[in-house]
């Protein structure tokens, strides 16, 4: 019943895809559109979200579910990190990327009163500090 119900909602609030920002020829232009595009998804889901990474180390069939979604979002850091990257940074910018996608992160700095882009701008300018 659980993965039937997290299944259909999951198909009701598609995550942020590669598709709407990789046409976009400019690697820093492409990394905040894809922060923005995270942002504005955890808006739209925030209560469900809340709820399920709340509840998923007491309900154990959450776990893998959970688990896909972090592994998903940790892959798309990933490649924003390597398209950014220059040699002597890049696994600091996997570390600053994954930590900008993960809805806590988004949760927290929201509660500050930023809006999505405001998040996304302070994503991209720790990301690019990184770069140099």
């Amino acid at each position: 019943m659980l993965l039937a119900c997290s299944g259909h909602w999951a198909m009701q609030n598609p995550p942020p895809h590669e598709s709407e920002w990789q046409a976009i020829e400019d690697a820093q232009a492409r990394a905040h559109a894809a922060l923005l595009a995270f942002n504005k998804y955890y808006s739209r889901c925030e209560e469900m979200l809340s709820k399920v990474y709340r509840d998923a180390s007491e309900v154990e069939a959450l776990g893998p579910i959970m688990q896909g979604f972090d592994d998903y979002f940790n892959s798309i850091a990933d490649k924003l990190a390597l398209d950014l990257a220059n040699g002597e940074s890049k696994n600091q910018l996997k570390s600053v990327a994954r930590h900008l996608v993960r809805f806590s992160t988004w949760q927290s700095l929201s509660q500050e009163n930023l809006s999505e882009e405001e998040i996304a701008e302070i994503g991209l300018k720790w990301l690019m500090r990184l770069v140099g």
